[in-house]
């Protein structure tokens, strides 16, 4: 069975192409554009297929605009690419393609999962018409294939909704909907305000570590909550600024020493957090097995203290944490949903895209130097 995967979202889209459970090419569209978090169709990716297979029998694609559906289904027909079964996945899955990921690639026959991300996947709020996203989910996941949500975290534009403004920080509810930014969010605005892009989350990690703990800064977090302390944040990826006149030296410029200053504050309010999720989903089930994907996964920086601040539980970090790992997590979540295949297949290594000759190497480095 050929299953192939499509990813077409905000940013990082990326083919996934599966022969049965075994991971035949992982093709991310940045890597061909040269487009960091490329985010456009990935036209390059579809005329690599070719180089893989001339039938798919499960097609899977994401994306919010038909254009972008009729324009992949249109492609393929003129590569002369069949495929048997066209599947659309919705957005709303957003958080369980990256548990898929990360499970799936871990080995493990049963796990519990932390999704955290900035956002994604949208739900309807019961008696409105606005909608909330995901930002930290907690899943049990075994083998063959059991999903199970234990928890959600979703975030809502409180000008759009009358709501309880703070989430119970209890699991008794399945789910909390509330409009205090989770750390994912805390983590893209603090890089955008510095002058990065709200993706470029890893620089903002390293930055960190050149800045110390500093008393006149604002609290990150709103009391003893895991939620965002909203004097300081806005919801428009931003901070309020204009508002606490320490903060405006380091309005776009990473090099000053408060900014350093705020990246230390924002990784340790990362870790706290992270360390009371892991804290959290540990009563949840009785396994040492834990898998963490969405973006804040790739925080290399606090996975080194998990391990050593819970010595006793198998970590897996998903490498494919951030959306590029979308595709895969749909194409493997498809195939175990669909076969009921007991069979693990963990991911053994990250370099599954194209080979290339010396020559070719060589002819690339050229333009460029």
């Amino acid at each position: 069975m050929i299953t192939v995967a499509i990813w077409v979202g905000g940013h990082d889209g990326s083919i996934t192409i599966l022969k049965n459970e075994k991971l035949v090419a992982f093709l991310p569209e940045e890597r061909f554009s040269r487009i960091k978090y490329d985010n456009y169709l990935p036209f390059i990716s579809l005329q690599k297929i070719t180089k893989y297979v001339d039938c798919i029998d499960n097609l899977i694609i994401s994306t919010e605009s038909n254009k972008d559906k009729s324009y992949i289904l249109n492609h393929l027909r003129k590569i002369n690419i069949k495929c048997k079964s066209i599947r659309e996945i919705p957005p709303s899955v957003h958080h369980l393609n990256h548990a898929s990921s990360a499970f799936f690639s871990s080995g493990f026959k049963e796990a519990l999962c932390l999704t955290v991300d900035s956002f994604g996947g949208t739900n309807p709020i019961p008696n409105s018409q606005n909608i909330s996203v995901d930002t930290t989910n907690y899943y049990y996941i075994s083998n063959p294939h059991t999903f199970k949500l234990l928890y959600s975290n979703r975030y809502y534009v409180p000008e759009l909704l009358d709501a309880n403004p703070f989430p119970s920080e209890t699991l008794e509810s399945e789910i909390d909907l509330n409009y205090n930014l989770d750390i994912g969010m805390m983590y893209g605005s603090v890089c955008h305000f510095l002058g990065f892009d709200n993706l470029e989350a890893g620089k903002l990690m390293g930055l960190s570590s050149y800045g110390n703990q500093n008393s006149n800064l604002p609290e990150i977090l709103f009391k003893d909550t895991l939620y965002a302390n909203m004097n300081l944040f806005n919801t428009g990826y931003n901070l309020n600024y204009p508002f606490i006149s320490i903060l405006k030296e380091a309005k776009n410029n990473p090099n000053s020493s408060i900014a350093k200053d705020l990246a230390y504050s924002i990784q340790k309010a990362l870790e706290y957090i992270i360390c009371s999720r892991i804290q959290q989903l540990l009563t949840k089930h009785p396994t040492n097995n834990i898998v963490i994907s969405g973006g804040c996964s790739l925080n290399v920086v606090n996975n080194y203290k998990l391990k050593k601040q819970f010595p006793k539980v198998n970590f897996y970090m998903d490498p494919l944490g951030s959306d590029l790992g979308q595709s895969y997590g749909m194409a493997k979540h498809f195939y175990y949903q669909n076969t009921k295949s007991s069979k693990i297949e963990p991911l053994q290594s990250l370099y599954q895209g194209l080979s290339y000759s010396k020559k070719d190497l060589l002819n690339t480095i050229k333009k460029y130097v």
